[in-house]
C-alpha cells in the first residue's frame, strides 16, 4: 500500500485542510504546496473562528522537537553521522525509509526564545508526516511571504509552539507562503 504524500489533517482526495480555508496542491518547482481556499485577511478570522494574540491563526508548526544533539544524530553534522550515534541513526534511517519518509533534513524550523538569550535552541522537525501537521506544506518566499511565524516563549518540548498567523491580505488561490530567513538553507545549521 502507497503511503499518502499528506499530513494527517489533510483530506487524500481533496488536499483541502485547516477548516477549509486551505488547500494542498502542486506547486511549480516545488513540489507540493499550501493554497488559499478563500480570501484570508490578517485582520479577521475566517470560518468563525477567534483571533489568537489580535491575529487570524492559520495553523501551528508541529513535528518532532529535537536538541542540536538530537538533531545531528538525526542528519549528522557536516553530512557525517558521528561514530557513537552511526547504530542507532542506521536502524533510525531504516525504519523512515520502511514508511517512506526522506532523512533530508529539509523540515527542520530552528526555535530560539528571544528573551532569554541563555535558553536553549530547540528544533522542530516536520519532515515525518506522521509528527507534522498541513503547514510543512508552505514554501518559502523573501519577497512576497504572506505569513508570519509567531513562537511561544517558555520553549521546551512539551510546550514549543509555532504559530502561523496572516500577515497581509492573501486572496483565493494564492500560494502560503513564509520568509525563511537568510541562510535558511538546512546545512547552515548542520555544518
Amino acid at each position: 500500500m502507497m503511503a499518502s504524500p499528506f499530513t494527517a489533517d489533510v483530506d487524500i482526495v481533496t488536499g483541502v485542510c485547516s477548516n477549509g480555508r486551505v488547500r494542498i496542491a502542486p506547486s511549480p518547482g516545488k513540489g507540493l504546496g499550501a493554497f488559499a481556499v478563500q480570501a484570508l485577511s490578517p485582520v479577521a478570522a475566517s470560518g468563525g473562528e477567534e483571533l489568537v494574540r489580535g491575529e487570524h491563526q492559520l495553523g501551528e508548526y508541529r513535528g518532532e522537537v529535537y536538541t542540536l544533539n538530537g538533531l545531528q544524530m538525526r542528519y549528522g553534522r557536516g553530512g557525517a553521522i558521528a561514530t557513537e550515534d552511526k547504530v542507532w541513526h542506521d536502524e533510525w534511517s531504516r525504519e523512515r525509509r520502511a514508511r517512506g519518509v526522506s532523512i533530508t533534513g529539509g523540515y527542520v524550523f530552528i526555535v530560539a526564545d528571544a528573551l532569554d538569550p541563555w535558553s536553549e535552541v530547540l528544533y522542530v522537525d516536520a519532515e515525518d508526516p506522521k509528527h507534522a501537521t498541513w503547514t510543512r506544506y508552505i514554501n518559502h518566499s523573501a519577497k512576497q511571504p504572506n505569513l508570519t511565524v509567531r513562537s511561544s516563549n517558555g520553549l521546551s518540548d512539551a510546550r514549543t509552539t509555532l504559530r502561523l498567523v496572516v500577515s497581509r491580505q492573501i486572496e483565493a488561490g494564492d500560494e502560503l507562503l513564509i520568509d525563511y530567513g537568510p541562510g535558511y538553507d538546512f546545512e547552515d545549521v548542520v555544518a
